[in-house]
């Protein structure tokens, strides 16, 4: 959980940066490239967009979940008290990490400038948002992937260009994946 926190402090400022320059440029659209060089360019999309970071926070979180369920498997390893069953542990590990996921909050900065403050678990419960949440040319409440019709969502004041956005829906298996080509 601290390691994902960790990577959710480093996004804030990843983000917060990209804001800045496309604020410096009065908001010009960052161009995308196409298929696997959105993970590997050169130029302000690498600079400013976050698919290998987001790549990893999912994955982080996919391996926390995964776990839960195989720490039981292992009872030597994890000490699970004889009397006990590897389906209570399970519990009691998905408990647990329920816990910490929601005590571990961080805040962003919204469009009109105002704070937002989130849990890791509100990013747990956004998994599928966060597939598509890279583009620097989003709005911030879309990258941290708000619905826009919520109350958080409400000051978003941009969208990426549609060609990017379709783009990004043909990635999109990769994310939903957790590969990365």
């Amino acid at each position: 959980v601290e390691a994902i926190m960790a990577l959710t402090q480093e996004r804030v400022i990843a983000i917060r940066v990209a804001e800045e320059f496309k604020e410096k440029r009065r908001r010009a659209t960052i161009p995308m490239p196409a298929g696997k060089a959105i993970f590997q360019t050169t130029g302000p999309w690498e600079d400013y967009s976050t698919p290998a970071r987001d790549m990893r926070f999912l994955i982080g979180m996919d391996e926390l979940a995964r776990f839960c369920l195989l720490a039981p498997r292992q009872p030597d390893l994890y000490r699970l008290r004889p009397e006990e069953q590897p389906g209570h542990l399970t519990y009691r590990l998905q408990v647990k990490l329920r816990s910490l996921l929601t005590a571990s909050t961080f805040q962003y900065t919204r469009s009109d400038g105002s704070q937002w403050t989130l849990r890791l678990s509100d990013l747990v419960s956004r998994a599928r948002e966060l597939e598509m949440a890279y583009n620097p040319n989003d709005c911030l409440e879309h990258r941290w992937g708000a619905a826009l019709g919520s109350n958080e969502g409400a000051t978003c004041l941009r969208r990426a260009p549609k060609g990017q956005r379709n783009l990004m829906a043909s990635l999109r298996p990769w994310f939903r994946n957790r590969y990365r080509p």
